[in-house]
């Protein structure tokens, strides 16, 4: 399957920043964000991201001596890091860049209605979803877009994973699991580390894996 739009939905930034290890990313809505739990994303995706990180939601958080700070949605707690510019005071950056969030939502929603094959990227960690739930919510994105190939992409630390690919096949989406301990074991000696720390873990996971099986034809693969 050749995806004509990759869509990384969180469950934070890092996931886009593997991705651009690889190919060339698309700036879209969810890359530059943190705290997407799959029901969020939906509910976005569900709305067309018309009630998303609206400006009035937004709030500040500062961090340590307030030298450090972001926004985030008061609905959702998504956090908001690298769309504001550092060289204005909060007040300032939250009016000046809004509309670069707004061109993004925009943008995202007009990239997935022209495209007819999806790959959705999300990367889990602090929400660590079950295969259930995967499942689940990898279904409800596909009934949004029942008009498009829509094929979903975790990863996973979970210890009760030990295969390295694993295939799930429901209602016409493919389901595509990567567990990453058994990487950041045997290389690091780490199990129970951070993904997100290690992100050469992860692009050597997306690089053996998604590569080399994602973007072949798998017309031989039929769904069940």
């Amino acid at each position: 399957m050749f995806y004509d739009l990759i869509l990384p939905i969180g469950e934070r930034c890092h996931t886009d920043g593997a991705l651009r290890e690889i190919f060339p990313v698309q700036l879209l809505i969810f890359n530059s964000l943190g705290g997407l739990s799959l029901p969020i994303v939906y509910e976005a995706l569900r709305s067309d991201l018309r009630t998303f990180c609206l400006k009035e939601n937004l709030f500040l958080e500062e961090e340590g001596d307030k030298a450090t700070w972001y926004f985030a949605d008061r609905t959702n707690n998504v956090r908001i890091r690298h769309l504001f510019g550092k060289d204005l005071s909060p007040e300032e950056s939250l009016n000046h860049y809004y509309p670069v969030l707004e061109r993004l939502k925009r943008s995202t929603i007009t990239k997935i209605q022209r495209s007819r094959n999806i790959l959705f990227v999300h990367a889990t960690n602090l929400f660590s979803p079950t295969e259930s739930e995967i499942l689940d919510y990898s279904k409800r994105i596909r009934q949004i877009y029942t008009d498009k190939h829509c094929d979903f992409l975790y990863f996973t630390y979970d210890k009760d994973v030990r295969s390295y690919t694993t295939y799930y096949r429901s209602n016409g989406i493919r389901i595509y699991g990567i567990p990453i301990h058994p990487l950041a074991e045997s290389e690091t000696g780490l199990g129970n580390m951070d993904i997100f720390t290690n992100m050469p873990i992860l692009k050597q996971a997306m690089t053996s894996y998604w590569v080399s099986r994602l973007l072949e034809k798998s017309e031989t693969e039929p769904d069940a």
